[in-house]
């Protein structure tokens, strides 16, 4: 097969892949977009509305709301998407005085996607798509009721046999408005990729603004806007119940074109806690159904 040939197929290869990882990603704009959810299934549940919600998953959305419990907490969790796609997340965070810091590596497997030149009825063989991210995250005390943090990421991004890595860093403040209400703020993604096969990534940079009001020991509701780069601005909303002391039932709503309703439940047993969340996609895609397993020590 002819260069020029190779690389439209690479091209045109890598828009599909991305076309599918957007669909099932709530249609973030940019690329790398599989990785700019939630990181954990109680995030999910809510609809991504955790820009200003404390979390050891918080790294995901604001690194100013991470908070660890105890002196180190480990976080596992696995996200199980359209055709068979998958991202999985791991963070080890603790706590050194004022300061909470987290270390996370996420990796994206879209495989044995079909290759074509052109509509043939079988196609020429598979390939896969593969993103990863490293990342770093400190957030810390300023003033008694405003916290600031900053994450920093190394990503690559490979399909088929061509491949591009780059850089970012998300920054974040919380500010305690009141002891029920909190307010968070946070610009992630500002950074760059290099070229994969002569196409240039541009990365998914997000202004997130929310607020989280926790109305009484059962019961919290969280919302946000989120401005993104290609895709406008969109709403989300959450809500979170305790029926009982270590029973969490949760929902979510967000705007959008690809998901709207979220649901999960989680169950929280000192030193261990579980969630899942449960996501329909549109277009009769089905739905995402993530799984996060937390040890604090």
């Amino acid at each position: 097969m002819p260069t020029t040939t190779r690389r439209h197929c690479l091209t045109a290869a890598l828009a599909g892949a991305l076309v599918l990882a957007r669909t099932a990603t709530a249609g973030v704009g940019g690329g790398l977009p599989e990785l700019c959810g939630s990181s954990g299934a109680r995030g999910s549940a809510l609809a991504d509305a955790t820009v200003s919600l404390r979390d050891l998953d918080a790294a995901s959305a604001n690194p100013a709301a991470l908070a660890v419990s105890g002196r180190h907490s480990v976080a596992v969790s696995h996200t199980v998407w359209v055709q068979g796609t998958r991202l999985t997340h791991a963070a080890l965070a603790g706590r050194r005085g004022q300061t909470d810091w987290g270390v996370a590596a996420q990796f994206f497997a879209a495989g044995d996607l079909e290759r074509r030149t052109g509509p043939t009825a079988a196609p020429l063989g598979t390939f896969g798509l593969y993103d990863a991210a490293l990342s770093a995250s400190l957030a810390r005390a300023w003033r008694p009721r405003l916290r600031v943090g900053m994450t920093g990421r190394l990503l690559r991004q490979s399909i088929a046999t061509a491949a591009a890595a780059g850089a970012a860093v998300d920054l974040g403040v919380l500010a305690a408005v009141t002891p029920a209400l909190q307010a968070g703020v946070a610009l992630r993604y500002l950074g760059a990729m290099t070229r994969l096969q002569r196409e240039r990534t541009d990365l998914p940079t997000t202004l997130r603004i929310g607020l989280a009001y926790a109305g009484s020991e059962r019961v919290r509701l969280t919302g946000e806007l989120q401005r993104g780069r290609g895709r406008g601005t969109t709403a989300h909303a959450g809500a979170e119940y305790l029926p009982v002391r270590d029973l969490a039932v949760r929902l979510g709503y967000q705007t959008g074109a690809s998901r709207r309703l979220s649901a999960g439940v989680g169950v929280q047993r000192t030193p261990w806690g579980l969630d899942y969340a449960y996501v329909p996609l549109a277009h009769g895609l089905g739905a995402a159904h993530q799984v996060s397993w937390q040890l604090h020590r």
